[in-house]
């Protein structure tokens, strides 16, 4: 399976300063994928402060900042491509035109993605099918009980359902779950989603919206759904034999975050934004997260450890 990494008009810019930067317009020049030097006008956006616990708040010191090449489309709509990795050297080099203000690191956003082998491969990325139950892959080894994925010799999630029972604390743990979001009309959708809390970091236009409306041969459509599903799904029976819930903690409140388009297709400022949000959640008793699960594959990113990002 191959990886590559889609040009990107957005870096990630972590900027230590002596002030709160509010608004600010860096003029610098960087080289298009063609190499010739263009004038470019950054606009920066906050992502995170590195430094304070409040979310989406600018303070003195170090934050992070999504900087975004060209907020007008004028390159995009010229056919221009900016070198994204050339635009990060020279930001560091002529910094962002503020006295007492440092830009310490600077990397694109890109839009990563796995690109697979195969039509199969294509096929298997896939989190959630319509349609009837999937039987059985005559291909590999077969089991009479389609549960059987839940027993002792497989993943365990009988036992720990019931080992979840015992303690008496199942809804009391509440888990965010960072993914392509989920499908409200699937029979797992677990019975303590929390959709008053659930947020999208993919869409703007719905940014309290986190179902997946994902589409397209290897864009996982379901994939969030299916996570969630073995984390916390409900009861659910193919075979009439009674049903129980299919996820190892059932009674959790899980807080669906979507993050990406798909689990290879998606950006790192995504899944930063994500986590202060989860911060922002854990500042009050009643919305506080106590475990962060994330299904995702990718390039590792600045913005989302060093010390800096404080979910991490």
């Amino acid at each position: 399976m191959a990886y590559s990494v889609k040009q990107t008009s957005q870096l990630l810019v972590k900027i230590q300063s002596s002030r709160v930067i509010e608004k600010t317009s860096p003029r610098f020049s960087a080289r298009t994928m063609m190499g010739a030097s263009r004038t470019i006008h950054p606009r920066l956006e906050l992502l995170y402060s590195a430094d304070t616990p409040e979310p989406f708040k600018m303070s003195r010191g170090n934050n992070w900042y999504i900087a975004d090449l060209d907020p007008e489309g004028e390159f995009a709509a010229a056919g221009t491509e900016i070198n994204a990795w050339d635009a990060c050297h020279r930001l560091i080099r002529s910094g962002i035109g503020i006295d007492g203000a440092t830009v310490q690191f600077a990397e694109p956003d890109f839009e990563q993605q796995w690109l697979p082998d195969s039509a199969d491969d294509a096929l298997g990325f896939g989190g959630v099918r319509s349609g009837p139950p999937k039987q059985q892959d005559w291909r590999y080894n077969t089991h009479p009980d389609n549960n059987w994925f839940r027993d002792a010799q497989h993943s365990q999630l009988n036992a720990a359902r019931d080992a979840v029972s015992a303690l008496g604390i199942g809804d009391q743990v509440r888990i965010a779950h960072l993914d392509t979001g989920f499908d409200p009309d699937h029979r797992t959708v677990p019975v303590n989603l929390d959709r008053n809390l659930q947020k999208n970091f993919v869409e703007k236009n719905r940014p309290d919206d986190a179902t997946d409306t994902t589409s397209g041969l290897i864009s996982n459509p379901g994939h969030g759904t299916a996570t969630l599903a073995i984390l916390a799904g409900a009861e659910w029976s193919d075979s009439g034999d009674g049903a129980a819930p299919v996820g190892g903690a059932p009674q959790a409140h899980v807080v669906p975050i979507r993050v990406a388009n798909s689990v290879i297709l998606f950006k790192n400022s995504a899944i930063a934004r994500a986590l202060d949000y989860v911060i922002s959640l854990s500042t009050n008793p009643a919305t506080r997260i106590d475990v962060v699960t994330m299904s995702m594959g990718g390039v590792a990113s600045k913005s989302l450890g060093g010390g800096d990002q404080p979910c991490i």
